[in-house]
């Protein structure tokens, strides 16, 4: 497998918030000579932690469709289970990001977090990756009219 660019976050309904994570990682993969791929889950992880049914914005057919026509060229969609939810954030790094998609870098939001009781975040991630050998993108927030995407 080639190197990968990841763009990690759920992305329901790919709002400029979310395409400026995806178009950043499909810019460093163009950079770099890698695969951009989105890294998500099929089920939204809070409903699963909290046992309640989530209001989503697209079905996921629609969300992968929204996420390719922004250039991403292959889109994984995990389950969130049991196992994911207690996975340390390391281990998600280590196992998943480089072990099952070979991360040559990631690109992520601000407010993007991950692992065990979402103890990950793109801080954490810049470490990890300096550890690991990959590059750690944070895109800001879009803010339109004062508000955040």
């Amino acid at each position: 497998m080639n190197k990968s660019v990841i763009a990690l976050g759920f992305f329901d309904g790919v709002h400029r918030g979310h395409q400026r994570i995806l178009q950043t990682a499909v810019k460093v993969a163009q950079e770099k000579g890698y695969t951009p791929i989105v890294v998500t889950f099929a089920n939204q992880p809070r409903a699963f932690l909290t046992q309640k049914p989530s209001q989503l914005i697209t079905t996921n057919a629609r969300r992968e469709a929204y996420i390719r026509m922004q250039g991403i060229e292959e889109v994984y969609m995990l389950p969130f289970d049991g196992d994911m939810a207690v996975m340390p954030p390391e281990d998600f790094v280590r196992d998943i990001l480089i072990g099952q998609f070979n991360c040559g870098a990631v690109v992520c939001g601000e407010n993007y977090t991950f692992g065990a009781k979402g103890q990950g975040n793109g801080h954490l991630l810049e470490v990890l990756g300096k550890k690991y050998g990959f590059e750690c993108h944070v895109c800001f927030p879009v803010v339109h009219n004062g508000d955040t995407v």
